[in-house]
Parts: C-alpha cells; sequence; structure tokens
C-alpha cells in the first residue's frame, strides 16, 4: 500500500453535510492536499473533491501500491 507520513485531516459535519478541510499529507518526496464535501442533505449524496498534487513521485507510488516497478527509470 501508499505509505503517507504527517497526516492531518480537518473535518466537520451537521445536517447531512460532511466538510472535510483539509486533508493533508506527505509522501513520495511531495505533498497531497485534499479538501472536499458530502452534501447528503437532498437525499442522493453528492461529493465535491479538490487534490492538490506537488512533487510527487509516482513510480514510487506506483509500486507500492502495485507492487510492480513498471515506471522505474
Amino acid at each position: 500500500g501508499a505509505h503517507l507520513s504527517n497526516v492531518a485531516v480537518a473535518a466537520k459535519g451537521a445536517d447531512g453535510l460532511v466538510t472535510v478541510d483539509p486533508v493533508f499529507a506527505e509522501a513520495y518526496g511531495g505533498t497531497l492536499k485534499l479538501t472536499g464535501t458530502v452534501d447528503a442533505r437532498g437525499g442522493v449524496p453528492v461529493t465535491r473533491t479538490r487534490i492538490e498534487v506537488a512533487h510527487l513521485n509516482v513510480a514510487g507510488l506506483a509500486r507500492d501500491v502495485t507492487g510492480e516497478d513498471k515506471f522505474a527509470p
């Protein structure tokens, strides 16, 4: 699986609306930041997300997730 460090999550929820702002993690030489909402107030849940990725070593992530070294230089 993927290896993350320094993970931090801020979330709140009320009356069918959950807001996550942000989920932050360091991984594979870079950073990940996710913000989003799950809105279940209208019956069918609606999800909105935004993901920011900076300086991520995709080859390392792919190797750890798939167990294969397909993206190695």
